[in-house]
């Protein structure tokens, strides 16, 4: 958290997460993340 979302799409996309619409699919889960002033301040992960 607290950190750029350029670094954290990077991250995510390292770890195998894959970009769609504004959120983040990997298997059965979606993970969303709150971004305030280009930072990354939370996350929601949910499960399909």
């Amino acid at each position: 958290m607290n950190k750029p979302v350029s670094d954290a799409a990077e991250y995510l996309l390292s770890k195998g997460w894959k970009p769609n619409k504004g959120s983040w699919h990997k298997g059965s889960y979606i993970m969303q993340l709150v971004v305030e002033k280009e930072r990354v301040v939370n996350a929601q992960l949910s499960k399909m």
